[in-house]
């Protein structure tokens, strides 16, 4: 017994130690997956399957880093290595399809949910991934997450729906840098969003329906009187 607690400061240095080298070998390989090596990539996952999931301090996984980035050969190889598709990360909680959503990667997000990725997880806020595709009125990852059966009328922790989201129009871009600028692609996502079942007239914790967002935030009053059209049924079919 007492030969190990003499032993036991050499045991914990050489923990520490490995957690250094690991804690190395993950930032030069995330490194790796921001510059888009392939090569490098597969190899060493090859190497040693173990780098799939190594995190950084944030929580980022590589899967994580390689959707941000918009690396989709190297989130198939991470993917083929045996990294988690639904893993979440610290900051709040977003998982690799939640980042091709707020990124608007909708190759990557179709090959996720591909993969056995979660449309239905929500982050710190209770955002599901279709709250960012609405936030960001991108027409192609709305079109996707409802062809795999989400949920038009998910709620946050606000109260709110994508349908709330997307009435903003951009207007949040501090929070949403990938959003458009385009108007028009807030109205066909609106459009999509009530042609795939999203129910009009809910309201948030302020008590605010999606068109009062829209008549309060958007600095274009013809933008909200087409939401507003759009939210009454008409002009859907068009």
């Amino acid at each position: 017994m007492l030969s190990f607690f003499k032993t036991l400061p050499a045991i914990l240095l050489l923990c520490f130690l490995a957690g250094m080298v690991s804690k190395s070998q993950a930032a030069e390989f995330h490194d790796l997956i921001r510059a888009g090596d392939l090569d490098q990539v597969r190899s060493n996952v090859a190497r040693d399957n173990i780098l799939a999931n190594m995190a950084d301090e944030i929580g980022h996984s590589p899967l994580h880093i390689a959707v941000i980035y918009g690396q989709l050969r190297i989130v198939n190889v991470l993917i083929n290595a045996g990294a988690e598709v639904n893993a979440v990360d610290r900051l709040k909680r977003l998982t690799p399809l939640h980042y091709a959503a707020f990124h608007n990667h909708p190759k990557i997000m179709l090959f996720l949910l591909s993969r056995r990725a979660d449309h239905s997880m929500a982050d710190s806020d209770g955002n599901q991934p279709l709250h960012f595709a609405a936030a960001n009125g991108c027409l192609s990852t709305v079109e996707i997450l409802l062809q795999h059966s989400a949920n038009p009328d998910c709620l946050n922790k606000n109260w709110q729906t994508p349908l709330h989201l997307a009435a903003y129009a951009g207007q949040k871009r501090d929070l949403f840098p990938s959003s458009s600028q385009k108007k028009s692609d807030y109205l066909s996502v609106t459009r999509l969003l009530l042609l795939g079942g999203a129910t009009p007239g809910l309201k948030d914790i302020w008590q605010n329906m999606p068109e009062t967002i829209a008549w309060q935030h958007g600095q274009n009053k013809d933008f909200a009187r087409s939401f507003t059209h759009l939210m009454s049924g008409r002009g859907l079919h068009r």
